[in-house]
């Protein structure tokens, strides 16, 4: 989208800048028996003395909309670059938050069995409990969180939702 606008200002400046229209007409008219035939040229005076000031502005119009869309794509590339790396470390997230919620599981069954074994109380068992209930939160926050920031990128990237669920990444970030 970016490089379309460019070209349409583009076009816009460069069609600013061309030759003036120069008109050719002709005329016969007849009166009786005389004929008379007439030819006008027809030129644009003030377009011709100030084509070379519209041309060095459109020249430099059209630099000036390069140099904005040489920026405009870079501060894109740097918006899609931080948003991969958002939803890269989103990801990466849920990997850890999924493991954590694994060991607290085994944490809270090993406490179940030792409660039955009498070798904990109700308390260490509750806890053992909170915390695999805790990680279990965690673990859908890290899931909302990493499934809007792919959203993001895909606007950022304008893809469809059946490109956006297409893509794949590292499954780390860069050290």
């Amino acid at each position: 989208a970016l490089l379309a606008e460019g070209w349409a200002l583009q076009s816009a400046s460069a069609q600013a800048a061309t030759w003036p229209r120069i008109g050719l007409a002709f005329e016969r008219t007849t009166q009786g028996a005389d004929v008379t035939l007439a030819r006008t040229l027809s030129l644009g005076l003030a377009e011709l003395i100030t084509l070379p000031m519209r041309l060095a502005a459109a020249d430099r119009a059209q630099q000036v909309q390069r140099l904005q869309l040489a920026r405009d794509m870079l501060s894109l590339h740097a918006a899609v670059r931080q948003q991969w790396i958002r939803t890269v470390a989103a990801n990466q997230l849920v990997t850890y938050e999924t493991q954590v919620l694994e060991a607290a599981q085994a944490g809270d069954d090993l406490a179940l069995r030792l409660q039955k074994a009498g070798n904990f109380s109700l308390l260490q068992r509750s806890r053992e409990q909170a915390f695999a209930l805790d990680a279990q939160a965690r673990l859908a926050r890290a899931r909302l969180e990493a499934t809007t920031q792919t959203e993001a990128l895909a606007r950022l990237l304008g893809l469809s939702s059946e490109e956006a669920g297409a893509m794949r990444w590292s499954e780390q970030l860069p050290q």
